[in-house]
């Protein structure tokens, strides 16, 4: 491998790990709606397109997503071992409403695949959740290319 394709190649890694993601930075005033992330890897949202990471709040597992529109949430996982280095993101849509909690996970099924799944908190409830009604395939191209690589969970 020449110079070039190294440098090509490094500069894709790069582009696709979500190192590039930017924190969200919600507009002043915008209503959110928490998130409490269990899964591995590293929140990310895609909103009007672009891709944003989503930082914690005050060292707990909650992230903050924006309300009344559809976004794409997902996780950035990466997993090394053994000189091998796995990577993926799985992703979905949904429209956070104001006044509602949520919980979300996301992990490696057995069969080896990703997955991103979400509830909402619901307290009448016997189990403390129930089907989040607004989810839907990921409608934004852009974090399947994203998730390809993150850094790994901390």
């Amino acid at each position: 491998m020449t110079i070039k394709q190294w440098l090509v190649s490094g500069g894709v890694v790069a582009l696709l790990s979500g190192c590039g993601a930017t924190p969200y930075q919600p507009a002043p005033n915008e209503v959110m709606a928490p998130v409490r992330f269990l899964g591995l890897g590293s929140p990310l949202m895609c909103k009007d397109g672009k891709v944003y990471r989503l930082d914690t709040v005050a060292n707990t597992n909650v992230v903050n997503v924006p309300v009344g529109q559809r976004i794409s949430f997902g996780a950035s996982i990466r997993s090394e071992g053994y000189n091998v280095v796995y990577t993926c993101g799985a992703w979905l849509g949904f429209v956070p409403e104001a006044g509602r909690s949520y919980v979300a996970n996301s992990g490696l099924a057995s069969t080896g695949r990703c997955f991103t799944e979400l509830v909402r908190e619901d307290a009448a409830k016997d189990t403390g959740v129930s089907v989040e009604p607004s989810i839907r395939p990921s409608v934004c191209a852009a974090p399947v290319a994203a998730a390809a690589a993150a850094p790994a969970p901390k």
